[in-house]
């Protein structure tokens, strides 16, 4: 295989990659209203792990919630404003959301 062979299959491997990566991707709703899931399923509770970095909490339990397979994520700021925990929901979509979109 020649060199401009191996460039083009690689190119082609991370190209995939990347689109594999964005097909998976689901979007998460943060909220920190109790009411916006008392119709949901809790999946889990979420702690920040400590191998996580603390610079932005409300992203690491969007990750772990995402991870769960959760599309919402619930947090109450503790008083002090650090935030480590959080749970992890399944709600229903809106109505506008569940129709096929064109």
């Amino acid at each position: 295989m020649t060199t401009r062979n191996q460039i083009a299959v690689l190119a082609l491997a991370g190209l995939t990659a990347a689109a594999v990566r964005c097909a998976s991707y689901k979007p998460i709703a943060v909220t920190t209203d109790p009411a916006a899931v008392s119709n949901c399923q809790k999946v889990d509770d979420l702690a920040l792990r400590n191998d996580r970095s603390d610079d932005d909490p409300v992203k690491s339990l969007v990750e772990e919630a995402r991870a769960k397979g959760a599309n919402t994520l619930f947090y109450e700021p503790a008083p002090d404003g650090a935030m480590k925990h959080g749970v992890a929901y399944q709600c229903a979509l809106p109505a506008e959301m569940q129709k096929p979109q064109p």
